[in-house]
């Protein structure tokens, strides 16, 4: 699990995992990030794909957002 690298993504209306719950995920595995989409609820591919589709697409890259 130390090594594992991977966004956490919420929606700031999502209710699981809630942004605080989602934050608190990704920093409980140095070095995760999390992302909170605004406006965005569960389905952050259809309220923002495009949002979505960078940050998959960056992190596919290997380049998460800082």
């Amino acid at each position: 699990m130390q090594r594992l690298v991977a966004p956490v993504l919420a929606g700031v209306l999502d209710g699981n995992p809630s942004p605080a719950v989602a934050v608190r995920l990704a920093t409980a595995f140095p070095p995760g990030t999390c992302e909170v989409q605004q406006g965005g609820n569960l389905f952050p591919w259809l309220d923002a794909p495009e949002w979505f589709s960078t940050l998959i697409a960056r992190f596919l890259d290997g380049n998460p957002p800082a």
